[in-house]
């Protein structure tokens, strides 16, 4: 999937209009729909960004590296899962 239609996307999923996009980053409205449309480039700062708006994390990971977005979701999901039993065994919890 190309960027700009994840960009789409991902605002989409989050239910919020271009218009209260512009403002969480600080940018016109008119600034979001060219980033969407393709006719303004994206750079990573405004990817990262979007996806943290967006809380889309999983849709930019999916588009970067070309990977199913629910492969993705999986992968995440297992870090998080990983991350907690290892923060876990650290402050002692396994013997």
């Amino acid at each position: 999937m190309e960027i700009t239609k994840t960009l789409r996307k991902a605002r989409k999923r989050a239910g919020i209009s271009q218009e209260e996009l512009s403002i969480r980053m600080d940018y016109t409205q008119t600034h979001i729909s060219r980033l969407e449309n393709g006719s303004r480039r994206v750079t990573w700062d405004d990817a990262v960004n979007w996806a943290k708006q967006t809380n889309a994390n999983d849709l930019l990971i999916a588009a970067m590296i070309g990977a199913d977005v629910a492969n993705v979701q999986q992968i995440t999901e297992f870090i998080s899962q990983l991350s907690q039993y290892i923060g876990f065994a650290i402050l002692g919890g396994i013997a």
